[in-house]
């Protein structure tokens, strides 16, 4: 038995997270930048 079901690709539902993400908020470079969250490399 085979049947087929209509689904979104993988690109496609990238495409849709990208541009909801990018919807939602401007990305900051500087306040990620300045964060609390950091790295020391040593």
């Amino acid at each position: 038995m085979f049947y087929e079901t209509d689904r979104p690709c993988y690109e496609e539902m990238m495409a849709l997270q990208l541009e909801d993400a990018i919807a939602r908020k401007a990305p900051d470079l500087n306040a990620l930048l300045r964060g609390k969250e950091t790295w020391t490399v040593q």
